[in-house]
């Protein structure tokens, strides 16, 4: 599903209601939530008073910090036409969060940036890990900054692209078959399975901007 944008003076003021009030059962700040969210005050002032716009994966994000249901959010607001179909959809569509980090070593080093959404059937939550890419690449596959998501628990194939460590650095690499074992291709040539350690094969790749 695209990313829909929801205009909240359009929908309902009392969705912006509903956050605010969800931020002051928790006992935070603006600026607490701010800092959770990566926002400045003054966004988390304008979603409050209904005049920014916020994406539905902010949305999801925001209930999560605050620990709601998102359809706490939609209740109370008055929903016509379109709209109304929109957020029924909403509703009803199960969604897993899968963190994103900024480092591979994740929670032992790594902070959480951001959060990522998918439906239960693109992914096993459990298995799915995502990283703020920042490290060497392969050209044309993935660029530094770049969001990866990774599955711990694929196996390696031939022609696949995976995320390894080498020397303490993210490492995209492709799996090949070379003389009849899989090996590992990089940008400085090849190197066999058991000389680096290799964390996941990668299912998805969002582009972003740094």
């Amino acid at each position: 599903m695209e990313k829909l944008i929801v205009e909240l003076t359009q929908i309902s003021l009392q969705v912006a209601h509903n956050i605010k009030r969800a931020r002051r059962e928790t006992g935070m700040s603006q600026r607490d939530l701010a800092e959770r969210l990566g926002y400045s005050n003054t966004t988390i002032s304008r979603i409050e008073a209904g005049t920014r716009k916020i994406g539905i994966d902010d949305l999801y994000q925001l209930a999560q910090v605050l620990g709601k249901p998102f359809g706490f959010f939609l209740d109370g607001s008055s929903l016509l036409g379109s709209q109304h179909g929109i957020i029924t959809e909403l509703r009803t569509v199960e969604r897993v969060v899968v963190p994103v980090w900024d480092k591979v070593t994740l929670n032992t080093e790594g902070k959480i940036v951001c959060y990522a959404y998918f439906t239960p059937g693109q992914i096993k939550c459990r298995n799915v890990v995502g990283l703020w890419f920042r490290g060497i690449t392969l050209d044309g596959e993935i660029n530094n900054g770049d969001v990866i998501f990774f599955d711990t628990l694929s196996k390696l194939s031939n022609g696949r692209l995976v995320l390894a460590v080498m020397n303490g650095t993210p490492v995209i690499m492709r799996c090949i078959t070379k003389n009849g074992e899989l090996a590992l291709q990089y940008s400085g040539g090849f190197l066999s399975l058991n000389m680096v350690d290799v964390k996941g094969v990668i299912i998805e790749v969002r582009r972003r901007l740094v």
